[in-house]
């Protein structure tokens, strides 16, 4: 596949920055690097000072936008608008990918202005559910200007609908996220000792308290099981004292890791457990288990539901209950056959959909749509 594509991607988080976004981001660029599109990316800085590197082919541009805006430096927000504007007249791009509706959303829309070339625009999370975007926010702005929404799941179709009723349908693509596939097989899946897994950020509405409290209730009955904790927040230090109030054993924090880790982590275990309490934009650390081979349970919640299949690809539970997440743990104890059955469907599943140069070829779609002015 050959193409004349030129992207500028905008996204909030890149690598090596750790989370969800980053790493969708960085996977997705490359892939779409392979099928020959040029790219370049603006992102936020770690520091409050710019920053270049370059990444093979792929240039990227840190600039500190949301320190600057907290600064509410007038001047100094114009001279960063002004060293993304220039990095992009350099790149020469025929479309710009923006990720997300963040905080940055402001500066994005200025820059936007002072280029203005056809819009992708990814988003990757829920709406809160009293959202409203009225006529002159940015948001409604910038979703109305964009030839094309795309979002990773159904769910997150619907939130934009609910905000925005009034984007066409057809302007609206759901592709769901690609995630590479490991250069590895996974160790077969064991339960001696049952090791489960929590993997993300320490953050309450992820719910590990949740997931602490049903693993206690198991393990007084169970006996020989493990839990690790792969993540790290601000909520480390109020788990940490729960583990230590509920009086529970084999407990591991283990603080966050490297993107290139996540997959020995995975296979290190025996199920993965996803706790959340609200909606997931699409609920990556589920698919990336599936690859895996391994045994997911998660909350029944918007988004995981569409990655986690209940009794069929895993199982899911309601949120906020660790009485029947308790009972769920053993249901998976008590069946290796069954737990196998489970991760090997998931498996089968998520090489389908959440192949990453599928993902990326479906984007290059859309890029073809938007330039050849279709919608």
């Amino acid at each position: 596949m050959t193409a004349s594509h030129r992207v500028l991607v905008w996204t909030s988080s890149y690598r090596p920055r750790p989370g969800g976004l980053s790493v969708l981001v960085t996977n997705l660029v490359s892939a779409l690097e392979r099928l020959g599109v040029s790219v370049a990316v603006l992102t936020d800085s770690w520091s409050s000072e710019p920053a270049y590197e370059a990444h093979g082919k792929i240039d990227v541009l840190r600039l500190p936008f949301l320190d600057a805006l907290s600064s509410r430096e007038p001047q100094r927000i114009l001279d960063l608008l002004q060293r993304a504007r220039d990095f992009a007249v350099g790149f020469r791009p025929n479309l710009i990918h923006l990720h997300g509706l963040g905080a940055d959303t402001v500066l994005f829309d200025l820059l936007l202005r002072r280029i203005p070339l056809p819009l992708v625009l990814t988003r990757h999370e829920h709406f809160p559910e009293d959202a409203h975007l009225d006529e002159s926010s940015t948001s409604r702005r910038i979703l109305q200007s964009a030839r094309f929404v795309v979002v990773p799941t159904r769910a997150l179709a619907n939130d934009i609908r609910r905000v925005a009723p009034d984007i066409p349908e057809e302007r609206l693509e759901v592709v769901p996220n690609g995630i590479p596939e490991p250069d590895r097989d996974a160790p077969p899946l064991s339960i001696e000792p049952l090791r489960f897994l929590y993997l993300g950020r320490l953050v309450p509405q992820k719910g590990v308290d949740v997931a602490l409290h049903a693993f206690a209730r198991f393990q007084r009955s169970y006996g020989n099981c493990r839990f690790k904790i792969v993540g790290d927040g601000p909520e480390r230090p109020a788990l940490q004292e729960l583990v230590r109030s509920l009086d529970v054993d084999n407990v591991e924090f283990a603080g966050a890791v490297a993107p290139e880790r996540v997959w020995q982590e995975l296979v290190d275990s025996s199920v993965l457990l996803v706790p959340s309490r609200l909606a997931e934009g699409f609920g990556l650390v589920a698919a990336e288990a599936a690859l895996a081979r391994r045994t997911v349970i998660a909350s029944r919640v918007s988004g995981l539901d569409e990655v986690v299949l209940d009794g069929i690809t895993g199982l899911l539970v309601p949120p906020d209950s660790p009485a029947e997440l308790e009972t769920v743990m053993h249901r998976v104890a008590r069946d290796l056959e069954f737990a196998f059955g489970l991760a090997e469907r998931a498996h089968t599943r998520a090489k389908r959909l959440y192949a990453l140069d599928g993902c990326a070829e479906k984007y290059y779609e859309v890029y073809e749509k938007v330039l050849r002015g279709n919608p």
